[in-house]
Formats: C-alpha cells, sequence, structure tokens
C-alpha cells in the first residue's frame, strides 16, 4: 500500500523556515494517526529513531514527505524522502498527482499565490482519474480576517469561529490572498470522498529560526536599551502561532 505523501509547494530559494519545520514535523508522523499520537510520537522521536536504525527502516509507517525547491539548495534536508527543482508545471502536476496530500504555504512568497491557485485547478480537473482521495490544504493568513466586522458590537472580543468564514472580510493588501482561499474551498466541495481542501488562516508563524521576532529577541538579549521597542501606540494584539503548533 502506498503510503500517503505531502508535498509542499516550491519555494522562492531552498525551504522557508515555516515549511521546513512543517515538514520535519509531518516526516515524524505515523500515517492514520491522531493529533494526539502524533504529538507523542514527535516527543519520542529521538527514541524511536534508536528503535528504526536498528530495525534497518527509517521509513515504516510514517508519511513521506516529498518537497519542491525553486533553485537548488546546497543545505542537505535529512528528512524528506525527496526534494526536486521544478522546471515546468507538467512537470510539478506529476509530482502533485503522486501525492496523497498536497500543502501550499501562501504567507511568505507572494508568487506562491497563482502557483497554489494553478495546481487546486489542476488537480481538480484531474478528479476522476485519481485512485484514492487527496487533501489540498493552504497555509493563508489572518489578514483575510482582519475588517471583518464584530459579531457583536457591544462585545467585540468574541472570537470568530469557522462557521463564520463566509462573512469574513481582508485587509485590503490580502485580496489575493483571500481570491486563492475562495478558490481552494470551491474546489473541496464538489466531490469531497475524492478532494477535500482545508485553508489554515494561521496568525504569525514564530519560531525555530525566530526570523519574525529575531531583532526583539537580540534587543532583549543585548540588553543594551532600557526597554524593549514598542510600535504604534502599543495596544495592538498581533496574533501569532508557534510553527510547530501550526504543523500540529
Amino acid at each position: 500500500m502506498k503510503q500517503e505523501e505531502a508535498a509542499p509547494g516550491a519555494h522562492r530559494s531552498g525551504v522557508t523556515a515555516v515549511m521546513h519545520l512543517i515538514s520535519k514535523y509531518l516526516s515524524s508522523c505515523v500515517s492514520g494517526a491522531s493529533l494526539e499520537e502524533a504529538e507523542e510520537g514527535v516527543e519520542e522521536e529521538e527514541e524511536q529513531s534508536v528503535l528504526e536504525a536498528a530495525s534497518g527502516d527509517t521509513r515504516a509507517g510514517l508519511l513521506q514527505v516529498v518537497g519542491s525547491l525553486s533553485e537548488p539548495s546546497d543545505k542537505k534536508l535529512h528528512f524528506p524522502l525527496e526534494s526536486y527543482v521544478i522546471s515546468s508545471r507538467d512537470e510539478l502536476l506529476h509530482h502533485l498527482l503522486e501525492s496523497d496530500v498536497i500543502v501550499y504555504n501562501v504567507t511568505e512568497d507572494p508568487t506562491q499565490i497563482e502557483e497554489a491557485s494553478w495546481a487546486v485547478s489542476a488537480l481538480f480537473t484531474e478528479i476522476e482519474n485519481f485512485e484514492s482521495q487527496k487533501l489540498f490544504i493552504l497555509i493563508s493568513s489572518v489578514l483575510t480576517w482582519a475588517r471583518s466586522r464584530p459579531l457583536d458590537p457591544d462585545d467585540p472580543e468574541i472570537p470568530f469561529t469557522e462557521d463564520d468564514y463566509r462573512r469574513r472580510k481582508c485587509h485590503l493588501n490580502f485580496k489575493d490572498h483571500l481570491s486563492v482561499e475562495k478558490l481552494v474551498i470551491k474546489m473541496g466541495k464538489s466531490n469531497k470522498s475524492k478532494f477535500s481542501t482545508y485553508v489554515i488562516a494561521s496568525g504569525i508563524p514564530y519560531g525555530a529560526e525566530e526570523g519574525i521576532l529575531h531583532t526583539i529577541f537580540k534587543e532583549a538579549w543585548m540588553g543594551e536599551t532600557s526597554a524593549l521597542s514598542i510600535y504604534g501606540d502599543g495596544q495592538n494584539i498581533v496574533p501569532m502561532i508557534h510553527v510547530a503548533d501550526l504543523a500540529g
């Protein structure tokens, strides 16, 4: 039986921090395991590696992760089963059709928005040829909800839920993100037994290499200022999520 595969979308140069961590997390998960079981598996990853090395089978039962790179990378990635540089969309579609789970991240590279739109549409046209169900997961931005009106004007702290997605309004700079979200959702409605789609509108990912928070952490670590920098009036709340939690 063919194991599940996850194919992260191509990136401008090498592997982005977010997709690197998500791919690494998935490569340690057992196919068909629940989230709780997957988290336990990550915690026991070191012990499991020893057992797998002893058995001589390092991939048994685990998700097989493959990923596309837009440029060759000198950095050795140990966890993907395969990484490849895409030369044409026909070649990319071939790899997508071989995968059971396709993950596209449109939060870091704007060119991925157009490619993700093409990918989900191209897969949809091949739906009758699927041998098993495929999942398409789009990692988007919470800013596609930025201008949504509060559910209760008298209590603006009431949180939105997944059921409120039809009434969301995006930040003016994120109209393209909203468009690809709508397309992905639409493509997954006609035949869910063959092709299911999901949109994750996450907060700003942080963690691992701490790219987005690097300056603030460095400022705190160096201790050369009396207080950390404050942007604006300091009253804004920025939704964030650790990349490990996003992967989970």
